[in-house]
Parts: structure tokens; C-alpha cells; sequence
């Protein structure tokens, strides 16, 4: 029904704050200036991270949104942009977070053996989301490793 709202309650913070917490789907109707809003969408990403996937592409390039993100959700990463899944300390913080974040990590990052080992320290099953040179190379060295007090065996 938000679609169907006036422009000037499309933009309206308090209204789009309101209803994000109802269903942040609505978030892709609220006006374009929100949308674009680096300092709302930080604070409405707190409730839900999913509203990211209707933020404009500036807010996604942004490292200090994108980082709030992972914080919250690792597989925020994600909506980041192209330029930020390259950037090993947010995919680092992302994937220590939710080692499922490693699925959205570039290219490279999913080849730097610190990044997939941060993911496999919390699930052997992070190993899939490596470059497949990577899992040649270190993934029969990993399955023999020992394991560590409180860590799940499967």
C-alpha cells in the first residue's frame, strides 16, 4: 500500500522509518532522496539489512554503511559494491561475522587463504565457497587438521 502514497510521505523519515519496521520491502517505495540517504539507511539497517537491497548504488559503494551492515548481518556484503567485496578488512569482518559471507567476496579474496580460513573456522563447509585452486591446494591440509576444543565434528 505504500506504493500508493503521496510523494511527500515517500519521503517523509519518520513514516519510512515506521513502516521499514512493518516490512522493509516498503523501502523501495520511499523517495529516491532516501533511498540515497547514507545516514538514514545506516540507522533503518539496523532493523533490517534487507533494506539495502532498494538503496541507490552510491550508498552500497559507501565503506561506512557497508561495514555497519556486516556488522549486523555478515551476508549484508552481499548489496556491497563491486569495489567493496575486494576490500579485505569489511569481507574479513563480514565473514568472521557469517561465514556464508564468503559466497559474495570477490574473486580474489575467496583465493587469500586468511579470508576462507576465517570462514572455516567456524564450518569446514566455507571451503566450498573457495577458488578452486584454493581447495586443491589447502583443502586436504585442512581436513586433517586437528580440531579445537568446542568445535563441531562432523
Amino acid at each position: 500500500a505504500f506504493q500508493y502514497a503521496s510523494p511527500a510521505l515517500q519521503a517523509d523519515k519518520g513514516v519510512v522509518r515506521e513502516i521499514v519496521r512493518r516490512d522493509w520491502r516498503a523501502f523501495e517505495f520511499a523517495s529516491k532522496a532516501l533511498r540515497g540517504d547514507r545516514v538514514f539507511i545506516m540507522e533503518i539497517s539496523k532493523v533490517c539489512c534487507e533494506v539495502l537491497h532498494f538503496a541507490l548504488p552510491d550508498v552500497l559503494a559507501d565503506y561506512q554503511v557497508m561495514s555497519l551492515a556486516v556488522e549486523q548481518d555478515g551476508c549484508a556484503l552481499r548489496f556491497a559494491s563491486e569495489q567493496l567485496r575486494a576490500d579485505k578488512e569489511l569481507v574479513l569482518a563480514a565473514v568472521r561475522k557469517d561465514w556464508q559471507a564468503l559466497r559474495f567476496a570477490s574473486e580474489e579474496l575467496r583465493s587469500d587463504w586468511e579470508v576462507v580460513q576465517a570462514g572455516i573456522s567456524q564450518d569446514d563447509l566455507a571451503l566450498e565457497f573457495a577458488i578452486d585452486d584454493l581447495r586443491e591446494v589447502r583443502g586436504p591440509t585442512l581436513l586433517k587438521r586437528p580440531r579445537q576444543a568446542g568445535e563441531a565434528t562432523r
